[in-house]
């Protein structure tokens, strides 16, 4: 479904969460650069106090927006490319352009120049078709961004597809840190809820506040906190809670932090601009943040 919020109605949320400006990102399962009036909301993030991390394949940056986005200091701006050559990126993405993306990042790393932000990142979802591609595509980008971000890919049940363990179940951090907002207010379970299976509430008939410390959260954290996962068809089968841990080593000049789900390369040369928003309470008993 296609739609946009109104700016009024996103002020709305933004002053539900006064004077604790949430982490944003600002797309679900889309190309935030599609969004009309671009700069209207995001300025409004930043004037908020708001965190912006963006996820984008890059094709609608222009050198205006990315001197916008150096200028109002957006926080971090990650580029899905997924390829090292024209013909794995046509099979998985269904255009070659590879070297359209590559001149993309190159262009907001030239504009940023020595300034700290925007942080900026490429990754990868690996497949069968662009598995054997990983080291090389780590190896390139390396040279250049500041993180490389590798993603592995979910069945339709939401179980990874790979061979390695996933650790002893624990809650979802999801559910104290995050909150899926569309675009008609509507709020899901989580941002895999793509099909709204669970919705939660809107946003504006009953407000961010009732919503976040309702009845149907709760109840959806107390059945993680009680091991109770097949209570949620969404939650039953799920593995991305185990993103809430991970390791870390360090190989030469790169920091290494991974998960079942994902591994990012960070360059210690460039962790100035690195702000940790990794989230422990789910490790521990379960407690998240009243909003007023």
């Amino acid at each position: 479904m296609r739609g946009r919020m109104s700016h009024d109605s996103f002020i709305g949320i933004l002053d539900a969460f006064d004077p604790n400006p949430p982490v944003i990102t600002p797309n679900r399962w889309s190309e935030p650069l599609m969004l009309r009036d671009l700069r209207k909301y995001y300025r409004a993030m930043k004037q908020k106090g708001s965190e912006i991390n963006l996820n984008t394949n890059g094709l609608l940056l222009t050198q205006d927006l990315a001197e916008f986005f150096v200028d109002i200091r957006l926080d971090s701006i990650s580029f899905s490319i997924d390829a090292t050559c024209k013909e794995t990126l046509q099979k998985l993405r269904g255009t070659d352009a590879l070297e359209r993306l590559h001149a993309t990042v190159h262009m907001m790393l030239e504009v940023r120049g020595t300034g700290s932000l925007p942080r900026i990142g490429t990754s990868m979802t690996l497949g069968k078709e662009n598995e054997h591609e990983k080291d090389a595509f780590v190896a390139n980008w390396l040279h250049h961004v500041d993180v490389v971000r590798i993603n592995r890919m979910y069945d339709e049940n939401f179980r990874l597809h790979r061979q390695q363990r996933v650790p002893e179940r624990i809650p979802c951090e999801f559910l104290y840190t995050t909150m899926v907002v569309d675009f008609k207010g509507d709020v899901f379970l989580c941002c895999l809820d793509v099909y709204g299976k669970e919705k939660i509430g809107n946003v504006f008939e009953e407000g961010v506040s009732a919503i976040w410390n309702g009845e149907r959260f709760t109840q959806i954290r107390s059945y993680h906190e009680n091991g109770q996962y097949d209570k949620i068809p969404l939650c039953k089968n799920c593995e991305t809670w185990s993103n809430a841990i991970s390791t870390e080593t360090q190989n030469g000049e790169i920091l290494i932090r991974e998960t079942p789900i994902m591994t990012f390369y960070n360059r210690l040369d460039r962790l100035n601009n690195w702000k940790d928003n990794r989230s422990t309470k789910a490790l521990y008993k379960p407690e998240y943040e009243q909003i007023q």
